[in-house]
């Protein structure tokens, strides 16, 4: 990473504000609506240590303390995100004002200590996946709500629900192709302009999409992941709040698709909605293997060409 802010320092804004990093994405429970993220974010700050003499009370306190903070958060998006469902039904402008005015508030929060280019660059990326996972919906004749942006932790797409299980794993896999092929866009922009700043959002738009592909709800992989077993939902998604603990928005949407993880848990083996074909299986599985190849490809082959770069320089 040093090689790459090597590169772009000369370009962003040289005075970077401290704020928490991450990828991305996230899928909302299912199948009331679909989310994709960008980076999780990881807390920079650790609980100090209870005092000994406090013991097993004060260690207690300290978890009850982090514990309260961490659901303050979550209840305050929640109420936030009810109230841009309401606006969602005042129509369609309000639904394009929702995601506008949620767009450009991310790209001014980033660009404040990256720069205006790489700001809106990496939330234009965002909303390119999102609008993977939108099309695909519509595609299927799904009726699309709205698209919000939340700063430094994602965004996401609401639709009415999947009708199968096959029919969520297309509409959630579509979002990382569509940040593939994105990310794939901005290297080739970097090839023929040879500017690193084209080079950086490739990079971030690997990173982001490959951290999709995880199977775990609500991850867009937590969508393909029920073709195979509902029953790994839950210990996947347990699995996926311990890795991205300090992304509230991860929380949230975790939170938000606990209905899906205890019906998955008691009527996976019956419900119809997870049926799927061995052919469904290969299909989808070799796609994500294919696309978590690429991306990780990419991603790794990005310092070795700044570093060739430094070399002919």
């Amino acid at each position: 990473m040093s090689e790459i802010e090597d590169e772009v320092r000369p370009q962003l804004v040289t005075s970077r504000q401290e704020s928490p990093s991450g990828a991305d994405e996230a899928a909302i429970s299912a199948p009331q609506s679909r989310s994709i993220s960008s980076p999780p974010i990881y807390g920079s700050s650790v609980p100090q240590a209870a005092p000994r003499r406090k013991g097993r009370l004060g260690a207690v306190g300290a978890i009850g303390g982090l514990l309260a903070k961490f659901w303050g958060i979550a209840l305050s998006v929640l109420f936030k995100l009810k109230s841009l469902l309401f606006l969602a039904k005042l129509g369609t402008f309000a639904k394009f004002a929702v995601a506008g005015g949620s767009m450009l508030f991310s790209m001014f929060l980033m660009s404040r200590g990256l720069g205006w280019a790489f700001g809106a660059g990496f939330v234009v990326l965002i909303a390119i996946h999102e609008c993977g996972h939108a099309l695909a919906a519509h595609r299927l004749g799904h009726r699309l709500g709205i698209m919000v942006f939340i700063p430094f932790c994602g965004a996401f797409v609401t639709s009415r629900g999947s009708r199968s299980v096959t029919e969520g794993a297309y509409i959630g896999i579509m979002g990382p192709v569509a940040g593939t092929v994105a990310s794939l866009c901005c290297g080739a922009i970097y090839m023929a302009s040879g500017k690193p700043l084209w080079l950086v959002l490739a990079y971030f738009g690997f990173v982001i999409n490959l951290i999709n592909l995880a199977p775990s709800p609500p991850l867009d992989g937590g969508w393909l992941l029920p073709l195979f077993s509902p029953k790994l939902l839950l210990p996947c998604v347990i699995i996926g709040v311990i890795v991205f603990h300090g992304n509230p928005m991860f929380w949230l949407l975790a939170i938000m698709s606990i209905p899906r993880l205890i019906h998955a848990w008691k009527h996976g083996n019956s419900s119809a909605y997870y049926v799927a074909t061995n052919r469904d299986r290969w299909i989808y599985g070799i796609a994500w293997a294919g696309l978590a190849l690429v991306l990780g490809t990419g991603m790794l082959a990005i310092p070795h060409l700044l570093r060739i770069r430094h070399l002919m320089a």
